[in-house]
Order: structure tokens, then C-alpha cells, then sequence
């Protein structure tokens, strides 16, 4: 993949310009290939009839990320060119800025790897002129890519961003994406290539994932050192890999930690009772095929949605910060 050093003084369209200018009153219509209203879809106009839901029709036995159609559900994700580095905050959406900085998309399910796609409707016209993009491909493999030009005397930071739609979310807006995986660069003129890749198995709703530098036994220590040291309580520690071992099966290192604070988790509870089916918090670490070590855990966003808790973002606040200061060991 061509990565280019900004080094020229000439025209430049750089994603801080063409965000932050004042909100243009007509939209670019990019030929034939700009469809409106699925882009409109996309973004989350006319929710009622988007027919993007978790249970899009299966068109194929063959899914993107592997697996067979019905031992996985269906989930959905976007994949998206845009102007800039990945928008991925989960405090503030910005739909205006993302729909501005949209240069191609395609929206498809585990099952359906393509359900639509198009230009970006509301894409800030200086973009639009240094910037011409093929279509987004989607392997069989789960890799996404995209491949496209920078016009003569431009310099351009571009991202290829691949966001879950949660159940509900209707929009790639930071509020109702969670992002999976991304691959950015600053291109100068010429024709350039941008990857990223569904990651895992199969895409899973509301769970986040951070990589370790450390082993699988390191990280596992950490983790429960963190844990004990903290304001939790372990509960229970489950060698999911020593369980298969004592029944003569083979499972790579799989370990989950069951922990919580009562005076957290009750306030949830308190306004919604079936929570309780998701706590206490959990962490699960595993090592993949390739030896590589995770960490992952449940969004409590997610959680709270599912269970239809609406009072309570500055517990959840809490929640979030406690459960990512673990996962990267910040809260060490």
C-alpha cells in the first residue's frame, strides 16, 4: 500500500478545511453511480423504510467472515471511504461532519455481503474534486478494500472505515456505529489502495476487542492483579480451555473473568431488572490462530440498549471507563 509524505505547498484538501467549512446548501450529484436515497438510508432518513434490519433475507450459504448461515445470525456493518482519520467517539455524533467527509460506501450483513451502496450524497465539493473512487470490494474473506485516484496537486488524508450497525442503528453516525476496523493514509496525486478486514469469525454486536502486547498467561495475570486491586470483586475465573481439556477436546487459551461492584451494577438494575442476565462484567481473553492475544468485553452502551436503560449515561460513563482502563491496562 502507497503511503505519501505531504511534502507539497500546492493545493491541498485536507479534511480539517473541507469539515470545517460553512455547510454548503446543495448536494454534489457524483453520475450515475450516486444513489440518493439509498444513501439518504444510510444515513438514517426515512428509518421506517431502510429494510436494513438484522433479519435481511439470507442470499447466499457462504459468509463473508466464514461460517454457515444457520449456526451464525445475522449481523450488519458499513463500509465507508471518508476524508480524514476514522470518526469512532462515542460520546458526540456528529452526522453532518461524517455525511460531509462520506466518499463511497456499501452496507451488507454476514450473510449478505452487499445489500447497498453508492457515493456520498453530501460529500464537501473539495474533496469530491481531488478524490475519485472505485467501488468497495468485499471478499469472501472478510477483506475489505477500496482502491481509488487523487487528482494532480492535491494532498488528501483518507480512511477506509468498516463500522457494526447495532440493531437498532439506521446511520454511520459515531452514535449508532461501533467501529471494527480502519486503514488510513495521506495520499498525494496518483492511484492509491486502502484495506480493511471484517475482523474475527463472524462480526459480534456490542462487543469490543482490544489487542495485548503481553501472552495469553501475562495478560490473564494482569487482568485479575487489575481486577483485585481495584474497586471489584472477582467472582469467578473460568479456564474455558482447561474445561475442554478435562473432557479430551482441544480449544486454543480461553479464559473469562466474571467480576463486578454491586454499587454500580444495582443501579442498573434498578431501572431495568433483566440486566441482570448480563451482569456481573465480564472479560474474556483468548489467543487466536496466529498466536495473537485478546481482550474483550461487552459495551455497556450496548447492554443498556438491549435492556432499554435510558437514566443512566453517567453510571454507564463509569462502566465504559473502567472496562477500557483494564482492557488496555491504562487503569494498571
Amino acid at each position: 500500500m502507497t503511503r505519501d509524505d505531504p511534502s507539497t505547498s500546492e493545493r491541498t484538501a485536507t479534511t480539517d478545511d473541507a469539515v470545517n467549512t460553512e455547510a454548503v446548501d446543495t448536494h454534489r450529484t457524483r453520475g450515475d453511480r450516486f444513489d440518493r436515497r439509498n444513501f439518504l438510508r444510510l444515513l438514517g432518513v426515512g428509518a421506517a423504510t431502510t429494510g436494513l434490519t438484522a433479519s435481511v433475507p439470507v442470499a447466499s450459504a457462504k459468509q463473508v467472515n466464514g461460517g454457515s448461515s444457520e449456526s451464525q445470525s445475522t449481523s450488519r456493518y458499513v463500509a465507508a471511504l471518508v476524508a480524514g482519520s476514522p470518526p469512532q467517539s462515542e460520546e458526540t455524533s456528529e452526522t453532518l461532519d461524517v455525511r460531509r467527509r462520506v466518499i463511497r460506501y456499501v452496507v451488507g450483513t454476514t450473510t449478505r455481503p452487499v445489500v447497498t451502496e453508492g457515493d456520498g450524497a453530501s460529500l464537501d465539493s473539495r474533496i469530491a474534486d481531488c478524490v475519485d473512487s472505485d467501488p468497495i470490494r468485499i471478499e469472501s474473506d472478510g477483506t475489505v478494500s477500496v482502491t481509488f485516484s487523487v487528482a494532480e496537486g492535491c494532498v488528501q488524508t483518507l480512511s477506509l472505515v468498516v463500522y457494526e450497525l447495532s440493531e437498532a442503528g439506521l446511520a454511520l453516525s459515531l452514535e449508532d456505529g461501533f467501529l471494527l476496523d480502519s486503514d488510513t493514509g495521506t495520499f498525494e496525486s496518483g492511484e492509491h489502495s486502502l484495506t480493511a478486514v471484517l475482523r474475527g469469525e463472524r462480526v459480534v454486536p456490542g462487543f469490543e476487542t482490544v489487542e495485548s502486547d503481553d501472552s495469553f498467561d501475562a495478560t490473564v495475570d494482569r487482568l485479575t492483579s487489575a481486577i483485585e486491586d481495584g474497586p471489584f470483586t472477582l467472582v469467578t475465573t473460568v479456564d474455558h480451555a482447561q474445561s475442554a481439556a478435562d473432557e479430551d477436546l482441544e480449544l486454543r487459551p480461553t479464559t473469562l473473568l466474571v467480576f463486578g461492584n454491586p454499587a454500580v451494577g444495582t443501579r442498573l438494575m434498578q431501572e431495568a431488572q433483566t440486566v441482570g442476565i448480563d451482569l456481573p462484567q465480564k472479560l474474556l481473553v483468548w489467543e487466536d490462530a496466529v498466536g495473537q492475544v485478546h481482550v474483550g468485553y461487552n459495551r455497556p452502551t450496548y447492554l443498556a440498549a438491549r435492556h432499554g436503560i435510558t437514566g443512566q449515561a453517567e453510571t454507564l460513563d463509569q462502566i465504559v471507563q473502567a472496562l477500557r482502563g483494564l482492557a488496555t491496562g491504562e487503569s494498571a
